[in-house]
């Protein structure tokens, strides 16, 4: 049996959804919140008619259903590498700055985006928002607006400034080598622009 046919098994079975015992205990107020669910994939759809971000979806919509304090507001589903432009993205944080979100959920930080730089600058500005943004992570058990979880994102913070410095340090070498082994041609001219 195939990955794609375990996956059609899956979604024509129905998805057992736990309940999250302690993951959302950080919603220990009984005020409900407005959930967003942001899902990724760099694959598009297969042409088996299922998928692994509508078996994610299925899940996600059947837990917040159960969960009292969540109302779901939408799922944002991209499929694109972390790298390109993405459209769902980018209507959840303009929906989250027009005050429809309060919680995000995603899956891992790596869905959530590649650059650690991103993650970082995305979630200060979610926090600062009024009233504040939350986003959940849910394979690391982790929630932006908590103050432990605060810390943990000012040490990624260093490594997102670190891990910055690094590539910019390491980026006019790996130039100057590809112009050396004419993988890169310089095009030369008069500093003025004329030719």
């Amino acid at each position: 049996m195939d990955k794609q046919e375990r996956m059609r098994n899956k979604y024509n079975e129905g998805i057992e959804v736990n309940q999250w015992d302690d993951r959302l205990n950080f919603l220990s107020d009984n005020d409900e919140r407005r959930v967003a669910v942001y899902l990724r994939s760099g694959n598009p759809p297969s042409n088996y008619g299922i998928d692994s971000l509508e078996l994610r979806e299925k899940y996600y919509h059947n837990l917040l259903t159960d969960e009292k304090q969540c109302a779901l507001v939408d799922i944002y589903k991209d499929y694109a590498p972390s790298s390109a432009y993405r459209s769902e993205f980018e209507r959840m944080i303009s929906d989250c700055h027009a005050g429809k979100i309060d919680l995000i959920i995603v899956k891992n930080v790596s869905r959530f985006s590649r650059s650690i730089t991103e993650v970082v600058k995305t979630i200060k500005e979610l926090s600062e928002l009024s009233p504040p943004v939350g986003v959940f992570f849910e394979n690391e058990n982790f929630y932006t607006l908590d103050t432990d979880s605060m810390k943990q994102l000012s040490l990624l913070s260093y490594f997102a400034k670190e891990e910055s410095r690094r590539k910019s340090e390491h980026l006019p070498a790996t130039y100057y080598r590809d112009v050396e082994r004419n993988k890169i041609m310089i095009k030369r001219g008069k500093r003025d622009g004329t030719k």
